[in-house]
């Protein structure tokens, strides 16, 4: 059934939460305001699918999955990826993404105390 809708219409089926938020962006900025307010937290266009969040040399990159409610995201140090998650669950996620922007933690912690982290994998070129 999904696959005939819209992408306004999946949207509104999978993040009703992110909507009545105003856009991922807003929502992001709520969850962090009341931590730290230095995580700066950016989007373009409405703001509803995609969000980053930076703290320092530290930043995340947040998109909406379309076809089932899930969250994915790039954890990167000085612009580099270092590690990827997804989940549907947005409390997680943001304590995922608060860990690593405020943690002061490497990759492995992180992958370890988030099963739903995922090291970047590395080329053998």
């Amino acid at each position: 059934m999904t696959n005939t809708m819209t992408e306004d219409e999946k949207i509104r089926l999978h993040y009703e939460d992110i909507l009545e938020g105003s856009g991922l962006v807003a929502v992001l900025r709520t969850m962090f305001a009341r931590e730290c307010a230095a995580i700066q937290v950016h989007g373009f266009g409405s703001g509803l699918g995609f969000a980053s969040a930076e703290f320092g040399e530290r930043s995340v990159a947040v998109f909406l999955a379309l076809d089932e409610r899930c969250f994915l995201f790039n954890f990167c140090h000085r612009g580099r990826k270092q590690a990827s998650g997804s989940s549907g669950d947005l409390n997680l996620v943001s304590a995922s993404i608060r860990r690593w922007l405020l943690g002061n933690i490497n990759v492995d912690a992180l992958v370890e105390e988030f099963a739903f982290v995922r090291r970047k994998e590395t080329s053998n070129r």
